[in-house]
């Protein structure tokens, strides 16, 4: 029985496709928080990349970000968060 390889964090669509897709409704989520899931969902990821592909390709575009306590959250344009 092969192993299980992990996905390599491709090109940039796929990039943008697979980051917003870890999203839940109504959820902020840190740069950690993403890069966790990214790996659950099986790609080869680092957190300090997710975070530097999202500031360079993504905010303001898809995603805005917010500062709690000293940590930016993330969360997706198209879908509406409260504030807590």
């Amino acid at each position: 029985m092969k192993a299980r390889r992990a996905k390599k964090f491709g090109n940039m669509s796929r990039k943008i496709r697979a980051i917003l897709e870890v999203f839940k409704e109504g959820e902020k989520l840190s740069g950690t928080e993403i890069g966790e899931r990214l790996r659950q969902q099986g790609y080869r990821v680092s957190d300090s990349h997710v975070r530097m592909f999202i500031y360079h390709n993504m905010l303001h575009k898809y995603l805005r970000k917010t500062e709690i306590n000293g940590i930016n959250y993330y969360y997706p344009i198209h879908l509406r968060i409260r504030d807590s």
